[in-house]
């Protein structure tokens, strides 16, 4: 015998699962900014520390990028006292298990590579890996 299942059921049953692990936006959120993740936002604050204390003049959120045609977006561009320009973009541990999880894990980490080559290239600009 065949069963009807409603639309509430057939979306909970195709509902997709996120690729990543992502800690609750209260765990993200500084000062009333929510980040991608909680690494994101310690770097953050941080930076924020630094700029109080005189340390960074100023500091940009994502800011973007072209490169080859393709935008790029560090997570934080900053210039310290002495008019250095940092570029720094947050990578999270590799912790998950399975294969499709490393799998998209290594191919974001080939995108970073690629377009850390590109800023050095055509900007003029080293941007600094931070591992939390």
């Amino acid at each position: 015998m065949k069963r009807t299942i409603t639309i509430e059921e057939y979306k909970a049953m195709t509902k997709r699962r996120p690729r990543f692990r992502v800690a609750p936006a209260e765990e993200r959120t500084v000062g009333g900014i929510v980040f991608a993740s909680r690494a994101e936002a310690t770097a953050y604050q941080e930076l924020e520390e630094l700029r109080k204390s005189g340390g960074v003049k100023w500091l940009a959120l994502q800011p973007t990028f072209i490169l080859a045609g393709v935008k790029y977006r560090p997570d934080f561009l900053w210039q310290d006292q002495l008019g250095g320009i940092h570029v720094e973009d947050v990578k999270g541990k590799w912790r998950d298990s399975t294969p499709a999880q490393r799998r998209a894990k290594t191919e974001a980490l080939r995108a970073f590579r690629r377009n850390q080559k590109q800023m050095m290239q055509i900007q003029g600009l080293e941007v600094v890996e931070v591992e939390r």
